[in-house]
């Protein structure tokens, strides 16, 4: 489905590498453990274009967190909303910081002749809601 980005702020997320505790510290020390990745997210596709044992699962972080109990992959990416919806990092894991991205409304292209009045709502509707946007919080991942 075609979709265009709105020009409204809704968040800023941290995107971690789960990883069992240990000596990897970053994707640069992952030499032959697969990594699973949530299908459709494209905040990491940079970030895993040069690793070549990379799995892409559809059902998001609860799937990723599955197949690694299951030992079906040795570490997952995952973004700090999804993974605190998910239950937060399994015990034995650590999440290590290895991206932050901003999020953006978002709007199916049909609509696009619609879009300055949605981003005009949006605004409305977040500032009603007493929302800010702010800089993530980079103190701990979600647990």
């Amino acid at each position: 489905m075609p979709l265009i980005s709105g020009d409204v702020l809704l968040g800023r997320l941290a995107g971690y590498l789960v990883v069992r505790d240990g000596p990897v510290n970053g994707i640069s020390d992952l030499t032959t453990e697969v990594l699973g990745v949530p299908l459709g997210a494209t905040w990491c596709t940079k970030l895993v274009e040069q690793y070549a044992n990379v799995i892409r699962v559809p059902r998001g972080t609860a799937m990723l967190k599955e197949m690694l109990a299951e030992g079906r992959i040795d570490a997952m990416l995952a973004d700090a909303y999804s993974l605190g919806l998910a239950g937060g990092v399994p015990e034995g894991y650590k999440a290590i910081e290895v991206d932050h991205f901003d999020v953006h409304s978002w709007l199916k292209a049909e609509f696009a002749d619609i879009k300055p009045q949605f981003d005009r709502a949006t605004r409305a509707f977040l500032a009603k809601l007493g929302i800010t946007i702010s800089c993530c919080d980079k103190a701990a991942p979600p647990n």
